[in-house]
């Protein structure tokens, strides 16, 4: 991010905290050429940030969907999840939910309570919720819906967003057998945090996979497919060469360790468990050494009882000495 941007993304975190501390206040509507935001009044700096990211983001978009944006976009900024949910007028969406887009409305709310401290995720989010927008026309023009999986895979694609340790999380998954399959997903996405954050993550990895496998200009290319009229899965296997099923399967073994078990074994052992091991290793060690000196001495004591009983030399002590001066 440019210098000028990290520093206005400083200044508006300190509004976050400063409109989260403070009473809602009144709400402003400033309109940037075809973007609108509406933001508490506490909030100005962010709302100046989105209008600085927005180009930006336009073109990452279209270089995504493969097509220009031209949507008239109006981003709310809300300050908690009420005003959130008062924002969409209708639906709940999940609890975990940062922001929710409403193609055909142009309308991106976006809950800032919980954007972070760089505002890193603002600009993803921003690009995440733009691209929905973006596929939103395409459906609207096809006359029926992407598979979810899909949808929110092109959108993360989009938003370039990964969490530390993201790939790791992804292996884990397969490794242990639990990656949804994606006609699960096709539909709707699981409620619950966990099972929706791998769901996103696989969507993100398996559409990325696609543009490196068959180049980046292959997810526009299925939308011109389906936009025009085709099916889906007909337009997914013309421009890639495979059915879903089939690019699933490949995907899937690619993803999954060699061996599992072992990789889930060599996981879970902690820095603790390493030190246990290390520790019996070196006991293992030790005493083979104590055998080895034991079995030594034996050896050496056996041998000198062999000369015993040969009439070898006696050891000489202070009665021998008496004797020879008797």
């Amino acid at each position: 991010m440019p210098a000028h941007l990290r520093i206005r993304s400083l200044l508006a975190f300190a509004a976050i905290l400063l409109a989260a501390a403070s009473p809602a206040g009144a709400r402003i509507d400033r309109p940037y050429e075809d973007l609108v935001v509406e933001y508490p009044e506490a909030n100005e700096s962010l709302a100046h940030l989105v209008a600085e990211l927005y180009p930006e983001l336009k073109g990452e978009v279209a270089h995504h969907v493969g097509r220009p944006y031209g949507i008239a976009t109006r981003v709310v900024l809300c300050t908690n999840r009420a005003e959130l949910v008062a924002t969409l007028g209708g639906g709940e969406p999940p609890e975990w939910a940062l922001a929710v887009a409403r193609p055909g409305a142009g309308l991106i709310a976006i809950r800032i309570s919980g954007l972070d401290s760089l505002a890193g995720n603002l600009r993803s989010t921003l690009a995440h919720e733009m691209t929905h927008l973006a596929l939103g026309e395409i459906e609207r023009r096809a006359g029926r819906p992407l598979p979810r999986w899909f949808d929110e895979g092109v959108c993360e694609w989009a938003s370039r967003s990964l969490h530390l340790g993201a790939g790791e999380d992804l292996t884990l998954a397969a490794a242990s057998d639990r990656l949804l399959p994606l006609a699960e997903i096709a539909e709707e996405f699981p409620e619950d945090s966990g099972d929706a954050s791998l769901a996103y993550l696989e969507s993100r990895f398996f559409v990325e996979d696609l543009a490196e496998r068959h180049g980046r200009r292959v997810v526009a290319k299925i939308l011109d497919r389906f936009e025009a009229g085709e099916d889906f899965d007909a337009a997914f296997e013309i421009e890639t060469g495979e059915s879903v099923r089939e690019a699933e399967a490949r995907w899937k073994a690619q993803v999954t360790p060699r061996f599992p078990k072992l990789w889930l074994l060599v996981r879970g052992m902690t820095l603790f468990s390493i030190a246990a091991l290390l520790v019996v290793l070196a006991y293992a060690r030790k005493r083979r050494r104590a055998r080895r000196i034991l079995d030594r001495w034996e050896a050496e004591e056996a041998g000198n009882t062999e000369e015993e009983d040969l009439g070898g030399p006696a050891e000489e002590g202070p009665w021998n000495d008496e004797r020879k001066g008797c």
